[in-house]
């Protein structure tokens, strides 16, 4: 059945999703040879199709584990269509952004809400990079064993020893230090983005609780954890929290509630705890926008402001704020004319 070119073949394969690719694969064995001999080059041309598309290894997004998949195959491009699904289902859900009436933004209209959504799913895929840093030299994901003890609670223990805690795959003290240096690399409007995002779905976070905020005084921490999760994990956590049910509800749990111990460690200052993610992302922020005569009592409540500002730009686009001033000082003018 070898009937057509090779390159026909790849040309096609290109443009299929793996589940397609792997049912063709099954027809026969000259398709399965061309297409499995070719599997790098059909991985390349697959990836530019993605968000933030991977330079390394990724890891996998299984229920309680993940595991490292290799660059260039076609398990990784799998995962990288599991998450392009659920980054999709997360930033489509009511249930945690009103991407209609935005924080900090006013009524949208249509076109202006596809460009926010469109940034909040960067920022997440920007999440899985920081994630896939673990699956990636000089890191190396820790062994699947360890994440048995995720399921059974095991590394919520606040006594449990630091050799111990070392071992824990959700907290990864390991990569921890390579996750804050990639932050560190990042531009200007990429932290913009990533800031806004992790505060956008904390506060729907906080929104889920309704009257709960009131008589739930750990509720602002526990958002602190959530928004820190969603930093180290991505649409792993993420779609686990808002959108899985339940297997993936309670992994979700299981890792927001080690992501508070360590939180509760830190504020106790033992020894061994590192910097949030989140607080690196301030942190870079402020050291990249900060003009060097301002003063650090008054900049912190305006660097947060010109953060805002610039997210809406992107959103609302500078142009057409533009217009409407110039519209307001049109419309001011012919009036003021009339009245003469």
């Amino acid at each position: 059945m070898n009937v057509l070119p090779s390159e026909v073949v790849l040309t096609v394969v290109e443009r299929m999703d793996t589940a397609s690719t792997a049912k063709l694969m099954e027809t026969n064995k000259w398709l399965n040879a061309v297409i499995r001999s070719h599997q790098r080059s059909i991985c390349k041309a697959r990836m530019a199709a993605f968000t933030l598309p991977p330079t390394g290894d990724v890891l996998s997004s299984e229920d309680y584990y993940r595991q490292r998949l290799p660059h260039g195959t076609f398990s990784m491009i799998r995962e990288l269509e599991k998450r392009e699904a659920q980054c999709d289902e997360v930033v489509q859900s009511s249930k945690f952004i009103n991407t209609a009436w935005p924080p900090g933004m006013g009524f949208l209209t249509d076109i202006q809400q596809e460009r926010l959504r469109a940034l909040l799913k960067q920022a997440l895929m920007r999440c899985n990079q920081i994630a896939d840093i673990a699956a990636n030299a000089p890191c190396s994901p820790l062994s699947l064993c360890y994440y048995s003890f995720v399921e059974t609670g095991e590394f919520e223990d606040p006594d449990l020893p630091s050799p111990d805690r070392q071992l824990d795959p959700i907290t990864n003290f390991a990569a921890r230090d390579h996750q804050l240096e990639y932050i560190e690399s990042l531009p200007l409007e990429d932290l913009a983005i990533l800031y806004y995002t992790i505060n956008a779905m904390g506060l729907g976070y906080l929104s889920k609780y309704g009257e709960g905020i009131v008589s739930e005084p750990s509720l602002f921490e526990r958002t602190t954890v959530f928004e820190e999760c969603l930093l180290r994990h991505g649409t792993w956590f993420a779609w686990s929290a808002i959108c899985g049910e339940g297997i993936w509800t309670e992994m979700a749990e299981k890792i927001q509630n080690i992501g508070w111990t360590e939180l509760n460690m830190f504020e106790d200052g033992v020894e061994g705890t590192k910097p949030t993610l989140k607080s690196m992302v301030l942190r870079q922020f402020k050291r990249l926008a900060k003009p060097d005569d301002e003063d650090n009592d008054t900049w912190h409540d305006l660097m947060i402001h010109r953060l805002f500002n610039m997210i809406k730009d992107l959103v609302v686009g500078p142009d057409e704020k533009k217009e409407a001033a110039e519209a307001a000082a049109e419309a001011a003018a012919v009036e003021g004319g009339a009245d003469e």
